[in-house]
């Protein structure tokens, strides 16, 4: 059994898969439906709109975004973009060019595991870690 803090509250809870309480948990999954809600009912709504609409917080709005548990419509006039190359995206981190990137970066890193190629491992790494830092 692990002991952890809550990350949201600061409770004390038995840790399984996420670092929130049960409670926590269940107040961000109702925030979640409220937000997917609302976006459904104003399809062209920004995140300030959704937040004064929902009371839910904008990063938190943002959050859900980015995790991909959101997909804006291109109606939307909500905002995001690509962390690597800027190009606007509908939902998560990274656009489908930059992760088509990220994915061949790492099946050749990880088929080159042998002698010379160690060297080349570490350049494909380090160039890994320039493009895809937080």
């Amino acid at each position: 059994m692990s002991l952890r803090n809550c990350s949201e509250c600061g409770r004390i809870f038995e840790f399984t898969a996420r670092d929130l309480c049960p409670d926590c948990v269940n107040k961000e999954e109702e925030d979640y439906e409220l937000i997917k809600n609302c976006l459904r009912h104003n399809p062209g709504a920004g995140i300030s709109e959704v937040s004064e609409k929902t009371g839910v917080a904008e990063k938190k709005i943002l959050v859900f975004l980015k995790k991909g548990r959101l997909l804006l419509g291109p109606e939307n006039s909500i905002t995001l973009n690509c962390e690597r190359c800027g190009k606007p995206i509908r939902s998560g981190r990274y656009c489908d060019g930059c992760c088509t990137l990220m994915d061949k970066i790492i099946l050749e890193s990880a088929s080159e595991t042998t002698g010379s190629n160690q060297s080349r491992n570490r350049d494909e790494r380090s160039r890994f870690t320039k493009y895809f830092q937080k």
